[in-house]
């Protein structure tokens, strides 16, 4: 591989390792924010249409 390669790699690497922490914690604020989005989409049909 030439050298340039290998440290895009690495880098991506280092990012995904980073990242495997904190998708936990990204995945219980979206289930909150799919919960807000529905009571507001409810919201919506109930006095809107």
């Amino acid at each position: 591989m030439r050298p340039k390669m290998w440290v895009i790699l690495m880098f991506g690497l280092i990012i995904f390792a980073q990242g495997c922490g904190t998708l936990k914690g990204a995945r219980e604020g979206f289930k909150e924010d799919w919960k807000a989005l529905q009571k507001t989409d409810d919201w919506i049909r109930e006095n809107m249409w």
